[in-house]
């Protein structure tokens, strides 16, 4: 049974290793040619969202709407 685990960590880990070294050998790719690097993060924090005059930011993350 604790072998079991073992495997199962391994696999996971092995799983999240080759993700890692995919998204850095994207990053790489996309060094050498020049391109701009996509980041989900940068993404998602503009979307919907808009700055106001007075400098507040206009847009909502819930479903709900702004008040």
């Amino acid at each position: 049974m604790l072998q079991f685990f073992f495997e199962i960590i391994v696999a996971v880990l092995a799983v999240y290793g080759g993700y890692t070294a995919l998204h850095e050998l994207a990053a790489l790719l996309c060094k050498w040619i020049g391109a701009p690097r996509y980041t989900v993060g940068a993404d998602a924090e503009q979307s919907g969202k808009e700055d106001s005059e007075d400098g507040r930011t206009k847009g909502s993350d819930h479903a709900g709407g702004d008040d």
